[in-house]
């Protein structure tokens, strides 16, 4: 059997290269970037480039991942699903002379931002491209656990972000 394109027009990485833009609008990432919109360091599914770059001087990146994926048969060749996607929010703590728990807060009002440029977006429309998915819920991981020590020699404080999308009926 050949291999075929997905069905789903809207899969995760499409959904996060669509967030890329809208994420960083109005907050520290857009504020702190080269570029001025924070596009460059926002990542999709790209943790190690995000920590070397987090090494080489930049204090604040994201980086975007599938969650967990649903696919359910709706009628006969007719599929919806859910789409989970993480936003993991991470500050280079071992550089700043802010306590952690500044840190921490300060990345906290900055998903809180996040989380309003999805909302006032939600259904995921970024440069008059419309895709058929919606905005179920958004979720933020609670204050513990906020260490993120994958790997050595950076220590990274972590919030994480949850957006929760229906992917509307599309055929087979």
């Amino acid at each position: 059997m050949p291999i075929r394109d997905p069905n789903n027009p809207n899969t995760s990485k499409i959904i996060m290269g669509i967030l890329k833009n809208i994420l960083p609008v109005n907050t520290q990432l857009a504020a702190t970037s080269t570029s001025g919109t924070g596009i460059e360091i926002v990542y999709v599914q790209q943790k190690y480039k995000m920590v070397l770059g987090m090494a080489d001087g930049v204090t604040v990146a994201v980086n975007m991942s599938s969650g967990n994926q649903e696919r359910t048969c709706e009628a006969y060749r007719a599929y919806a699903g859910v789409t989970i996607i993480e936003v993991g929010y991470y500050s280079k703590w071992d550089t700043q002379i802010q306590d952690i728990d500044a840190l921490w807060a300060s990345l906290d009002d900055d998903l809180e931002r996040m989380a309003a440029n999805v909302e006032s977006n939600d259904a995921t429309e970024y440069g008059g491209t419309n895709h058929t998915i919606s905005l179920q819920k958004i979720t933020f991981d609670p204050y513990e656990g906020q260490f993120d020590v994958s790997f050595p020699q950076i220590t990274l404080i972590k919030r994480c972000m949850k957006l929760i999308y229906n992917v509307l009926p599309y055929g087979m």
